[in-house]
């Protein structure tokens, strides 16, 4: 069948809603899958209703658009970059590329009957002010505390290092409990908790994808849930070890503390990269940070030309000197095992002979699956022949 002959459909599964200023938001209800289209592309979608083929839907989007488009390129944003959305036979889960060998081991309906109690704490005067409340506490007992916090963290070494792994995992299937609680008390489809990995690190994750649909408030609630959490629990602690003067409740906290730190880094998609999306309405901001980066210091002017480019430019800069600093932390120690580690390998795939010390190559090979992604991303864009926005 020639390419102007096929009929998309518009499945009562697809929903379009405004998203910020410019953007909408399309979302597959049953898949769970959302992306940003922009205006024209919501334009050239309207015409989809089951009648019309690719040809006709291309010739009422020219009479209207200025620029108009060709059957080609009509094409490949329906059946190529939209295909999830409008070619069933060819529908696929949505894959969530920044984790790796991800499982579920907590499913949806064990989860769903676990955080439906929690709904009304996620009442926005509620849910902030005890967030407030949690962080102060924290805050206040980590400055009143803090020579024994440096003298106690020692006992995390302990032989009550497997007890300190056990809190670790019930403490972050409570944390994935937070954002999956929050995202039901708002109508959000959600899934199970699951473990995967992470820039080669460990991680808990739960599928609270379908938030996408709601408001920016209730996004930023739900993604603010596992910290909320993660402070409740420290809260907790703190009642025991004054209660009890018992120095591993103060190391638990510690370790708590420590999580909620990294959580919200906004460089790595962790807690603290997704509240800044919400906050600035800016999907993709990744991308989009390296990307305005790359324009701003392409034109050799450097005045900023919105508040926006100015936000998106430090952003990039900020998370690209991150990574560096983070690569050059890495190398500092452990030089000789990083430029030891290509040789390594090659001898292991000539040989075949795998029989090393695991445990001596994580920072190597965590350091040059960093610097190879960076770069990748960096520069990927100058291999792209074309790129059709969508």
């Amino acid at each position: 069948m020639e390419i102007s002959e096929l009929t998309p459909k518009w499945s009562n599964q697809l929903k379009v809603k405004e998203f910020g200023k410019s953007d909408f938001l399309l979302s597959h209800l049953d898949l769970q899958q959302h992306i940003l289209i922009n205006k024209q592309t919501r334009h050239l979608l309207s015409y989809i209703d089951g009648k019309r083929n690719l040809y006709d839907i291309m010739l009422c989007f020219n009479e209207k658009d200025a620029d108009g488009i060709s059957l080609t390129i009509a094409y490949e944003i329906i059946y190529k970059k939209l295909g999830n959305f409008f070619s069933p036979e060819h529908v696929r889960r949505r894959n969530t590329t920044y984790l790796k060998l991800r499982f579920i081991f907590l499913p949806k309906e064990i989860v769903d009957k676990l955080s439906r109690y929690t709904s009304g704490l996620f009442k926005p005067p509620i849910f902030f002010s005890l967030l407030v409340l949690f962080l102060t506490i924290s805050g206040i007992y980590v400055l009143l505390n803090y020579e024994s916090l440096v003298n106690d963290y020692k006992l995390l070494f302990s032989p009550r290092i497997i007890l300190y792994g056990a809190f670790f995992f019930a403490s972050a299937v409570f944390h994935e409990l937070g954002h999956i609680g929050a995202a039901r008390s708002f109508g959000a489809i959600h899934g199970g908790i699951g473990f995967g990995f992470y820039l080669l690190t460990p991680v808990f994750y739960s599928d609270v994808t379908d938030i996408w649909r709601l408001p920016a408030l209730q996004r930023i609630i739900v993604n603010h849930a596992g910290i909320f959490f993660d402070l409740f629990v420290s809260c907790i602690l703190i009642i025991f070890h004054l209660f009890t003067n018992e120095s591993y409740f103060l190391v638990l906290f510690v370790l708590l503390l420590i999580r909620v730190l990294i959580n919200l880094n906004p460089f790595i998609k962790f807690d603290g990269y997704w509240i800044l999306v919400d906050l600035t309405n800016t999907p993709n901001l990744h991308k989009k940070g390296l990307d305005a980066a790359k324009g701003y210091f392409r034109k050799g002017n450097l005045s900023f030309s919105s508040k926006r480019e100015t936000f998106l430019v430090i952003y990039s800069v900020l998370s690209t000197t991150f990574i560096l600093l983070f690569l050059t932390s890495l190398l500092l120690s452990d030089p000789y095992g990083i430029f030891y580690f290509p040789k390594l390998l090659y001898s292991c795939i000539a040989n075949g002979d795998w029989s090393i010390d695991f445990s001596e190559i994580i920072i190597p090979a965590t350091f040059w699956f960093l610097l190879f992604r960076f770069l990748w991303i960096t520069l990927r864009g100058k291999v792209k022949f074309r790129k059709i926005k969508i």
